[in-house]
């Protein structure tokens, strides 16, 4: 027999007696006073979506929202019934959705989100994508030099643009080309799996990708993230919003020498109708927010290398070529067009910290026993955008994990990195490059986590800022009762290349084992003034000095990532924004 949901009585109370939006001056006919219980819905909703809907209907009034509960109009219940999708994942977002509808959203004052800008964020800025008919998975298709996919599927048509949607497919086979030759080409539009085709990689089979639209039961390891801890806001507002999770499958045994390259493109598109001050028709770009899923799932003693790569929608790929960049780009003037009514648009909130962009992204990481794994993962979205990333991997027994991070774009860009070591002898290890520039706010948390015995980890995160820019790294060891003979390094160095440019490091460790090796370490500082001095008396002018130093300090790590050619870039990258002045 199934049991009634019982939902909670929650009461409406004035904006100045707790924090929370201010109270419209004007309280909208039947919307409850301060003290009064709000209604009860029979929906998955609840009191939260009461607190939602109940409001005035006129054009001068905001909604009535309660202070608890401050979620726009985007992101209530009724939004799921567009994403579509098999019953488990309808089911799986309306769970989470219970969830986000009464967490929390976090400020500064959060101990997990100290020193962060996250009180910018304003939600009711953004709309959602949502998807069309599911794509069938992809197996062993043509080689790779083939210029047809093995699998088409929605190119670009879930945003309403196919041209767009072929330019981006394009920009993502020129990045793939740069790359060097595939096991498999994987692309995501915000709204979710765009194109898949795998290539005939000699003897394996075995190997899928696999949009989870079309999958009448979930991936087993699907949900692995919140199993290893990870929740939060942002963690329950991605499982309700995803549109699609994107699966890459290794069989056991199987081999995969070439990289899995999967493309998640993110930003505000082109596609809505409005007008101009003058009445003229104009097409008004859409802010979307976006929630990329990858899930890797490595099968028992095989072997796979996956580039997951963020990268602007709708613009240049910026590998080695042009990148977008610059400040905010106005809608084609200083004043704001106006929107028809029942346009679904997200309002401009250029400047004052505000996206265009949202990307709220998991990646989820199976490395089963006696399996390796490789993952790099490239992050270039536009200044315009925010980047909010988890990536969660578990580490079975004897199987090992090789993780390498390169962090470039974005207005603010925070990936928390969870590594749980589950099995005896399991290791990983962890790096991460990153650069930020102008005003760029560069924000890592890591977790090595610890749970068997003679497992080892190590965390190397090195990274520059300049011009007003901020890098913030709070990681931790965790070495669990049981996880003895373990060995667990964390190293965190950071440059500040600009008076105006901060960095913060926290490492932390918490032990509850004997018989154990742990160490950390952080550095914050300038440029070393001898380095400099030495080479300025060789006959080097001062900047270029100043370049060979912060190449040499990117050099090491670049040099161990797990695909050469993105090493390569990183440093490329790296070079040509400092030297072209955008650090200013």
């Amino acid at each position: 027999m199934a049991m009634p949901t019982v939902m909670p009585t929650v009461t409406a109370t004035a904006a100045d007696d707790r924090d929370g939006p201010e109270r419209p001056s004007h309280r909208c006919p039947g919307a409850p006073g301060p003290g009064e219980p709000l209604p009860r819905l029979p929906s998955i909703a609840g009191p939260a979506l009461v607190a939602m809907t109940l409001g005035c209907q006129g054009t001068q009034c905001s909604i009535q929202r309660h202070p608890r509960y401050p979620l726009p109009n985007m992101f209530e219940a009724s939004s799921l019934d567009a994403l579509g999708g098999p019953a488990w994942l309808v089911r799986r977002r309306a769970e989470a959705w219970q969830r986000f509808a009464v967490a929390p959203l976090p400020d500064e004052k959060d101990q997990d989100w100290r020193y962060s800008p996250i009180g910018k964020l304003d939600l009711g800025a953004f709309e959602i994508a949502t998807g069309g008919p599911a794509p069938a998975p992809a197996q062993s298709s043509q080689p790779a030099q083939s210029s047809q996919p093995a699998h088409p599927a929605r190119a670009g048509d879930a945003l309403g643009s196919g041209e767009v949607g072929e330019d981006a497919v394009s920009a993502a086979r020129s990045l793939a080309s740069r790359i060097g030759p595939l096991a498999a080409l994987v692309i995501a539009d915000p709204a979710g799996l765009v194109l898949a085709e795998i290539y005939e990689p000699g003897s394996l089979t075995g190997l899928e990708v696999v949009s989870c639209l079309g999958a009448k039961e979930p991936p087993g390891s699907l949900g692995m993230s919140g199993e290893l801890g990870v929740s939060g806001v942002f963690a329950e507002m991605h499982d309700a919003f995803a549109p699609d999770v994107v699966s890459v499958m290794v069989p056991r045994g199987a081999e995969v020498s070439d990289p899995i390259l999967v493309v998640h493109l993110s930003g505000p598109a082109a596609g809505a109708r409005g007008t101009g001050p003058a009445g003229e028709a104009l097409e008004v770009e859409r802010h979307l927010a976006s929630f990329p899923t990858l899930l890797v799932s490595l099968g028992e003693g095989s072997s796979a290398s996956v580039v997951e790569a963020f990268v602007p929608y709708g613009g240049d790929v910026p590998y080695g070529g042009d990148v977008p960049y610059g400040g905010d780009v106005p809608y084609g003037g200083d004043t704001e067009p106006s929107i028809p009514a029942g346009d679904q648009i997200a309002s401009s909130a250029n400047g004052h910290g505000q996206p265009r962009s949202l990307a709220v992204a998991l990646t989820e990481l199976d490395v089963e026993r006696g399996s390796s794994l490789d993952y790099t993962c490239m992050q270039v979205l536009g200044q315009d955008a925010w980047f909010l990333a988890t990536q969660a991997s578990r580490v079975a027994e004897g199987a090992s994990l090789r993780s390498f991070t390169a962090s470039l774009g974005s207005a603010y860009a925070r990936i928390s990195a969870v590594s749980a070591l589950t099995g005896d002898s399991a290791s990983a290890k962890l790096l991460a490059g990153y650069l930020g520039v102008r005003d760029q706010v560069q924000d890592f948390r890591t977790l090595q986590d610890h749970h068997g015995p003679r497992t080892s980890s190590e965390l190397l995160f090195d990274g520059a800022v300049a011009g007003r820019a901020r890098s913030i790294y709070d990681g931790t060891i965790r070495i669990r009762n049981g996880a003895h003979g373990a060995n667990a390094f964390q190293t965190n160095h950071n440059l500040v290349l600009s008076e105006g440019a901060h960095a913060d490091s926290v490492p932390n460790l918490q032990i509850e084992e004997n018989d154990v090796r742990c160490s950390h370490a952080s550095t914050v500082g300038p440029i070393d003034e001898e380095q400099l001095y030495y080479l300025e008396s060789r006959g080097i002018e001062p900047t270029e000095a100043s370049s060979l130093i912060v190449a040499g300090f990117f050099s090491e790590l670049a040099d161990r990532c797990p695909v050469a050619p993105v090493g390569r870039w990183l440093m490329e990258e790296v070079d040509e924004r400092l030297a072209e002045g955008s650090h200013v």
